[in-house]
This record gives C-alpha cells, sequence and structure tokens, in this order.
C-alpha cells in the first residue's frame, strides 16, 4: 500500500498533503486528518516511526475504498456526474 509516512510525504508535492488532509476530512476521517497534520511537522526519521499509526487508521487499501464507495452511495450529490 505504501512505503511508510515518511516516505509519503518525500514523495509528495507541497499542495498534496493539504489536498490529502482535506480529503480525508472530507469524508469524516478527521482523527486521521489531525494525525497527518501533526506528522508533516516531524522529521522523515520521526515519521517512519510513526508509520504505524497511520497503518491503524488505514491497515489495507480496501479501507480506503470501502469508506469511499460507502460515501459515494449514501450521498452522491456531493460527487460531480460523469459524462456520458
Amino acid at each position: 500500500m505504501n512505503g511508510g509516512l515518511g516516505h509519503g510525504y518525500d514523495v509528495l508535492s507541497e499542495e498534496e498533503p493539504t489536498a490529502t488532509i482535506k480529503g480525508f476530512r472530507f469524508f469524516g476521517w478527521h482523527e486521521l486528518a489531525s494525525f497527518l497534520e501533526l506528522a508533516a511537522q516531524l522529521s522523515e526519521d520521526e515519521q517512519e516511526e510513526m508509520s504505524w499509526r497511520y497503518a491503524e487508521f488505514i491497515p489495507t487499501d480496501e479501507k480506503l475504498s470501502d469508506s469511499f464507495e460507502l460515501y459515494h452511495s449514501s450521498s452522491p450529490e456531493a460527487f460531480a456526474p460523469i459524462p456520458q
């Protein structure tokens, strides 16, 4: 799924972590978003040490996709329609 929390911050642009945090908040993952805001202030080594905490929030890719699918099915108006 990922190369660790530090790796994620290392390969993302400056804008991508902010967008990621906003996305997690949109889907109701407020505690994870707050954790990522805190992690952004840490050194890469400290971030790597905190990777286990991220894995507690998101143990598998399916956790993310299931969350998206649930939100999409309960609030389809929150998403733009797919052009035909």
